[in-house]
């Protein structure tokens, strides 16, 4: 018999003024049959459990909060150990359906921790990707990256000093974002005709040069790109799609796509692209008055599938400091959130100059 957690046993603080916008039009366009979510342990990739277990209980506590149901952690972690599957978005779809089915669940959510920082002031980063339940198949990719001082007014106020306050508000920013795709579809992104007519998409692990932690910057770029492309509309293989492809064929390498890795994909995806790239810098340094300074300079490459043409490349570089107001509007402290602004302008290039002049 499955089991639910209820609302009361993981309270939600306050979110920031745009997470309860966002909360707000999910509620109002909130579907009349509520939907059973089986949200997996959260990976931590910064080893911290206390902001992990804040960040997992404000997923929870919004996902009941919208409405829905989630499905009782020991009831999923069980499904999991009969299919022999240790990591939820290591799963090909049709595994993924079968877990679904198991619980029944309408939507399997994976949510994963990059970043949780406290030198100078607070920082952190998220990723989630859900998938449907019925096919396995990727229904929504998402990123949220906040600092302490994203809201500090010019009195000073506004400052989050505490990581697992700032790792809620994060999380209610990312489950905002997921809940208003899952209820309203493809309305609830701003698509461009664009990523429509590029055809399906692979995004294959981005490599890394960094002289610190270059697993995690990768990681944290290749799931800001997945995202972004996805809110633009591009049609994308599901990640555990790829990342099975790419163990059957023993290709571990980050951001080196062969001809062995590219045809590989191709045959068992039907991806009419590959996108990959690198990481050169991701790192933080300390400004004036003690507040950070990232720093962030990264590259995408656009590969045609059957052929291994580069068909476009683009790579862009830039302080969290660059362009900013003796006021200090326009700074910007996290590098989850430079990383993001640097992948979207990219993604828009890539869509205007591979696909924009094409006719529907």
């Amino acid at each position: 018999m499955r089991r639910s957690i209820p609302l009361a046993t993981a309270a939600a603080p306050c979110a920031p003024a745009v997470a309860a916008l966002l909360c707000a039009v999910v509620l109002a366009a909130a579907p009349a049959a509520a939907a059973t979510v089986a949200m997996a342990p959260l990976s931590d990739r910064q080893g911290d459990p206390a902001t992990a277990a804040a960040v997992e209980e404000a997923v929870v506590a919004e996902i009941a909060a919208a409405g829905h149901t989630v499905v009782d952690r020991g009831t999923l972690r069980d499904a999991l150990r009969q299919r022999r599957i240790r990591v939820l978005d290591d799963a090909v779809p049709e595994e993924l359906a079968g877990v679904a089915a198991a619980v029944g669940a309408d939507w399997l959510l994976s949510v994963t921790l990059h970043q949780a920082e406290l030198r100078d002031t607070p920082r952190l980063a998220l990723s989630g990707r859900a998938y449907d339940g019925a096919s396995g198949e990727l229904l929504w990719s998402g990123f949220a990256a906040a600092s302490g001082l994203d809201h500090r007014t010019v009195l000073g106020l506004g400052v989050v000093d505490d990581l697992q306050q700032l790792g809620r508000r994060d999380a209610a920013v990312l489950c905002a974002d997921f809940l208003a795709t899952t209820t309203a579809g493809s309305a609830a992104r701003p698509l461009r005709p664009a990523a429509a007519r590029l055809g399906l998409v692979a995004v294959l692990p981005l490599g890394s040069v960094t002289s610190a932690a270059g697993t995690n910057a990768a990681e944290t770029a290749t799931e800001i790109t997945r995202s972004v492309l996805f809110r633009h509309g591009a049609e994308l293989v599901s990640p555990s799609r790829v990342a099975a492809v790419l163990r059957r064929s023993r290709l571990s390498s980050w951001g080196g796509v062969d001809d062995d890795a590219r045809r590989a994909v191709a045959e068992a995806t039907g991806a009419r692209w590959i996108v990959t790239g690198g990481v050169e810098t991701y790192e933080v340094g300390g400004g004036g008055g003690g507040e950070p300074e990232p720093r962030v300079a990264l590259s995408l490459r656009l590969l045609d599938a059957d052929s291994g043409h580069i068909a476009w490349i683009g790579g862009r570089e830039k302080s969290g400091w660059d362009g900013f107001s003796p006021f200090r509007l326009g700074r910007v402290y996290s590098r989850g959130e430079l990383a993001q602004r640097l992948v979207e302008s990219m993604v828009r290039r890539l869509l205007d100059e591979v696909a924009g002049e094409r006719s529907p």
